[in-house]
């Protein structure tokens, strides 16, 4: 969902109405394992675009069962895609504080 979050805010500062065709290299079998019981489990990501200094991060938090206690989606700028995840880091410690 964080990666929805992310792509969802990178079409609107991009502007592209469709998003691109994801590479093969892209392509990852994830599957999300809830926390254990009265855990809450944190997932955050961001999204860089390399021709401008344009990013989205986001950050949320679920519980046990997969529901959404609370999360954000921002804009920012970063310089590449390794800062856009530190950016993305550091506002989720700062949205947990």
């Amino acid at each position: 969902m964080q990666l929805a979050i992310a792509e969802a805010q990178s079409r609107r500062i991009f502007a592209t109405p469709e998003p691109r065709p994801i590479s093969k290299q892209r392509i990852l079998n994830h599957k999300w394992h809830p926390p254990d019981h009265g855990v809450i489990k944190i997932n955050i990501d961001a999204a860089y675009h390399s021709s401008c200094t344009d990013a989205s991060v986001a950050g949320m938090c679920r519980d046990s069962s997969g529901h959404l206690i609370d999360g954000f989606a921002l804009s920012v700028r970063a310089s590449s895609a390794l800062q856009a995840e530190a950016i993305a880091f550091n506002l989720t410690l700062h949205f947990l504080l």
